[in-house]
């Protein structure tokens, strides 16, 4: 909702604005905005391709140089996809940004932290945004891992045909194997 006073001014200035009096002044303009009316800037950079909504969830894809990916072995008393391989990842927490969920729910998860993450997959179930998935660079063989009680880690190389790949891991793997950034997966319908 767009308000009235400098706000809507600068809703109103759009392109023409940029182009008049500069992206540097118009960025300044709102972030003087953001800090009169006490409210954070909602200036976000996204890759072509990515939305800028903001999910529940994080994942990641863990690639190792040998193209396998290292995916968690779900346990039997899981909440979600029981027995299943998974991408690592979880729940963003109050006040965490995505990436500092993927690395805290890597250090969680495995006792183990990537350099760096790269937001590669925007994963929706019935064109409702659930996560994004990022991808980085495996854990070398000489990392030492600690994954969580009843829970283990698993090299993948056929993870697109490897039933033991849970369904929405699946589709975001296969959207991010063909390059696209979105996988939208539709729940089927019981007969």
């Amino acid at each position: 909702k767009m308000g009235s006073g400098l706000w809507r001014e600068l809703y109103l200035w759009g392109w023409s604005g940029l182009a008049t009096v500069g992206l540097a002044t118009l960025l300044s303009v709102a972030l003087a905005m953001c800090q009169l009316s006490r409210r954070r800037p909602r200036l976000r950079v996204v890759r072509k391709g990515l939305t800028s909504e903001r999910p529940k969830y994080c994942c990641v894809i863990l690639k190792g140089r040998d193209g396998r990916i290292l995916m968690e072995q779900r346990g039997a008393d899981a909440k979600v996809a029981k027995g299943k391989l998974t991408c690592f990842g979880g729940k963003i927490e109050s006040g965490e940004t995505p990436d500092e969920c993927i690395r805290r729910e890597c250090r969680e998860e495995t006792g183990w932290e990537p350099k760096k993450v790269e937001r590669a997959v925007d994963f929706f179930v019935d064109d409702k945004l659930v996560a994004y998935f990022y991808e980085a660079e495996a854990p070398h063989s000489t990392d030492h891992l600690k994954f969580e009680v009843g829970r283990c880690g698993v090299w993948v190389g056929d993870y697109l045909h490897d039933p033991r790949v849970s369904p929405w891991h699946h589709a975001a793997l296969k959207s991010w194997k063909l390059g696209q950034p979105r996988a939208n997966f539709v729940t089927p319908v019981e007969t």
